[in-house]
């Protein structure tokens, strides 16, 4: 399952960041050149989805979907396909 894991520095603690659960796929952090900001960007691609765009807020640790790209043309049916 893909995810991301996040290490407070300052507590130690580590964060698991679970993307798309049950999804195989890759995962891939944006550009921040905030390096105060609390916010981490990253996208998520997979056979299945195409270039989700999400944030982390580590403030309120929380992670929300930004923006989902579709495709043009026939949409994938992922019942159609034995995996």
């Amino acid at each position: 399952m893909p995810s991301i894991l996040i290490k407070d520095f300052a507590s130690g603690e580590i964060t698991e960041i679970l993307v798309n659960k049950g999804e195989v796929g890759e995962i891939e952090c944006g550009l921040n050149t905030n390096y105060v900001s609390n916010e981490l960007r990253f996208s998520f691609n997979s056979p299945f989805v195409y270039n989700q765009s999400y944030v982390y807020r580590h403030n309120i640790k929380k992670t929300s979907l930004l923006k989902e790209f579709k495709l043009r043309g026939p949409q994938i049916v992922r019942n159609e396909f034995d995996c």
